[in-house]
């Protein structure tokens, strides 16, 4: 661990949060001053538990990058978009006391109350996201062709959702462009922002216009 804390503190800080060890974003558990358990967030995970000592050079209590990660609840596919609060940083790793979700359906972001956001956090989609994994923009687009798929995140910072004959392009969150089914497309309106967007949505490999 990096970050210097008081191990006094270390239960007010870091307990029961989901911080990155190794690469992976893992629930971690205070056991006492001298020993953390860290637990896979998902039961697909590559991760196994494990016990550690506080001063672990791979335990990285830093915020990771946030953005968009696909999830499914209750069987039907969308992206969440996940950030953490610009608060006092007295709260180390995520825990439903400083982030919040928007899930993403049709054109618009739902926000969800901060106890319901736990759930979102122990997934494989939240882990991908971690880890940089994303469907590519053919795969995402198609997939939007299923009804059970509202929206689909494509990278930290761009998202697409269906809308119905349209598809609504976001970065961040917010709704930047749309495109037809079918095409590889992105139109975004003709504003002094346009330029702007249309350099960030070259993130990923399709045109704008």
């Amino acid at each position: 661990m990096l970050n210097n804390i008081n191990p006094g503190d270390y239960n007010s800080r870091l307990h029961n949060s989901v911080v990155c060890y190794d690469g992976y974003p893992v629930n971690l558990q205070v056991l006492n001053q001298n020993e953390f358990t860290v637990s896979p967030i998902h039961t697909e995970s590559k991760f196994s538990s494990k016990t550690i000592r506080p001063n672990d050079v791979k335990l990285d209590i830093s915020t990771p990058d946030l953005g968009y990660f696909n999830i499914e609840p209750g069987g039907v596919k969308m992206a969440a978009y996940i950030e953490r609060h610009p608060v006092r940083r007295w709260r180390q790793g995520l825990c439903s006391t400083n982030c919040s979700v928007h899930l993403l359906s049709g054109d618009a972001h739902g926000r969800r109350a901060r106890e319901e956001i736990h759930p979102y956090l122990f997934t494989k989609g939240f882990e991908d996201m971690i880890q940089g994994r994303y469907p590519s923009v053919p795969e995402g687009l198609k997939s939007l062709t299923d009804k059970k798929v509202n929206s689909v995140a494509l990278s930290r910072n761009i998202a697409v959702s269906r809308k119905d004959d349209i598809f609504n392009v976001w970065y961040k969150r917010d709704k930047v462009g749309y495109m037809s089914p079918g095409k590889n497309i992105v139109k975004v309106p003709s504003e002094p922002m346009a330029y702007i967007v249309s350099k960030f949505l070259r993130e990923l490999p399709w045109v704008v216009e």
